[in-house]
C-alpha cells in the first residue's frame, strides 16, 4: 500500500512538471486553451494538467474572471475524461474543477450558474470520502455568492456552518478567512460591534502567530469598525498601524485602504480642506493604479468634501472627469449612468449628501453585480 502511494505521488509530480511544459504557451493565451479541444487529446488528459488548468484558474478569478471560467471549463472537460487514477483522485479534480467554475462564475456575477456548479462540486466531493474538507470548501463558496448577492442572512449561516468544520478539521487559516468574511457580512447588516469582536479575535491570532499581513489587515478593519461607531482616535491608531505595517511590507496598494481611512476621519473631524488634499492623492494613486471603481468610489468623499466647503460647482466636474476616465479604460458600466446622473443633479444644485450616498451604494454594489442597471432615486427621495 504504501509503494502504490509513494508511486501515485511521484507519477502526480512528474505529471505537473510535464504539464508545466504542455501548457505553458497556452496558459498565456486563454482563447486558444479554448480552442484546442484539449481533452480530445490523449497527451492532455492527466492530472497534471487538470491541476495546471485548476491553478490558472484560480490566479485569473480576481484579474480576468472570463478567463478563469475558460480554465475552469477546459478543467472540467479533461477530468471528465481521466482514466488510470484512483477514483478519488478523479472525482477530487472534477469536484475542484467546478468550484473553480463557480468562483469565475460569482465573480461575473452569474450567481444562479455558480450556485449550479456548486451543486455539481458538492456531489463530486461526496465521492471522495478521503477529503474531507470538500463540504467546508463548497459551503464557503456558498456563502460567498451569498454574500455578493447581499443576502447577508444566509451568508452569516453558512460562514457558521464552514467555520466550525474547518475549526475541527484543524484548518486555522481557513477558519480565519471565513471569520474575516463573516465580519464583514455583520457590517453590512450594520452589527458593527458584532464584526468588531470578531475582527479583534482575528487581530489576536494575527499577532499570535507573527503574521504581520494578518495584523495590518485587521488594523484596517478594526480601524472602519471605530470609524463608523464615531471612536475617531481609536480609528486614527488603527488605520496608522495599518498603513505602516502594509508599506514595511512592500503591500503599497493594500497601504491606500487605511491610508483612505485616515482622510474620512479627517474629513469628519470637520477639516474638509485637509480631506481634500488627501482624497485627491488617493484618487491619483488609484488612477495610476488601474483600480477605477476605488477611485469611482473615492471621488465620491472628495464630493463629500466639495459640498461640506460649498464647493459644489466643482462637484459636475469630478464627476466628469470620473466618466471620461471610466470611458476611455473601456469601462462601458452602470457607473457611467451614475455619475451621469451625479453630474446633472450637481448642474441644478441637488447633489445633497443623500443623493452622493445613494450613488456610492449603488457603485458598492456594481462591484459584486457588474450587470446592474443605475434607477435614479424616485423624486420623493
Amino acid at each position: 500500500m504504501r509503494e502504490a502511494i509513494r508511486g501515485l505521488a511521484a507519477r502526480l509530480a512528474a505529471e505537473e512538471h510535464a504539464a508545466e511544459l504542455l501548457l505553458k504557451q497556452l496558459i498565456d493565451n486563454p482563447a486558444r486553451v479554448a480552442l484546442s479541444n484539449l481533452a480530445a487529446r490523449r497527451k492532455f488528459l492527466t492530472a497534471g494538467v487538470t491541476r495546471k488548468l485548476l491553478q490558472a484558474a484560480g490566479e485569473a478569478c480576481d484579474r480576468e474572471p472570463l478567463e478563469a471560467l475558460t480554465f475552469a471549463d477546459v478543467a472540467i472537460e479533461v477530468a471528465e475524461q481521466l482514466t488510470g487514477y484512483p477514483a478519488a483522485v478523479i472525482h477530487e479534480l472534477r469536484a475542484h474543477a467546478w468550484k473553480e467554475r463557480a468562483n469565475a462564475l460569482a465573480a461575473l456575477g452569474r450567481y444562479d450558474a455558480s450556485l449550479d456548479a456548486l451543486d455539481h462540486a458538492e456531489r463530486e466531493f461526496r465521492k471522495t470520502p478521503g477529503a474531507p474538507l470538500g463540504d467546508a470548501i463548497v459551503q464557503h463558496a456558498r456563502a460567498i455568492v451569498h454574500y455578493y448577492r447581499g443576502n447577508y442572512e444566509a451568508a452569516v449561516a453558512l460562514l457558521n456552518q464552514s467555520a466550525a468544520m474547518y475549526a475541527s478539521l484543524g484548518e486555522t487559516g481557513r477558519c480565519m478567512r471565513v471569520r474575516h468574511l463573516l465580519a464583514n457580512a455583520l457590517i453590512y447588516q450594520g452589527d458593527v460591534r458584532g464584526a468588531q469582536v470578531v475582527y479583534e479575535e482575528l487581530l489576536a491570532w494575527g499577532e499570535a502567530v507573527n503574521d504581520l499581513a494578518w495584523v495590518a489587515r485587521e488594523s484596517d478593519t478594526l480601524g472602519r469598525c471605530a470609524y463608523e461607531l464615531g471612536d475617531l482616535s481609536s480609528a486614527v491608531l488603527y488605520y496608522h498601524r495599518s498603513a505602516r505595517l502594509f508599506r514595511e511590507l512592500d503591500m503599497d496598494a493594500e497601504a491606500l485602504k487605511p491610508e483612505w481611512g485616515l482622510a474620512l476621519v479627517v474629513l469628519a473631524s470637520g477639516k474638509p480642506d485637509d480631506a481634500l488634499v488627501s482624497l485627491f492623492n488617493l484618487r491619483q494613486n488609484f488612477r495610476q493604479r488601474g483600480m477605477l471603481s476605488d477611485e469611482a468610489l473615492v471621488c465620491l468623499d472628495m464630493i463629500d468634501a466639495l459640498h461640506a466647503l460649498g464647493r459644489d460647482v466643482e462637484i459636475a466636474a469630478v464627476a466628469s472627469e470620473i466618466i471620461e476616465s471610466f470611458t476611455r479604460s473601456g469601462m462601458l458600466t452602470s457607473a457611467l449612468t451614475a455619475f451621469g446622473y451625479l453630474k446633472k443633479a450637481a448642474a441644478r444644485g441637488a447633489a445633497t449628501p443623500r443623493i452622493i450616498q445613494y450613488v456610492r451604494q449603488f457603485l458598492s454594489i456594481l462591484q459584486h453585480e457588474p450587470a446592474l442597471l443605475f434607477r435614479p432615486p424616485d423624486e420623493n427621495f
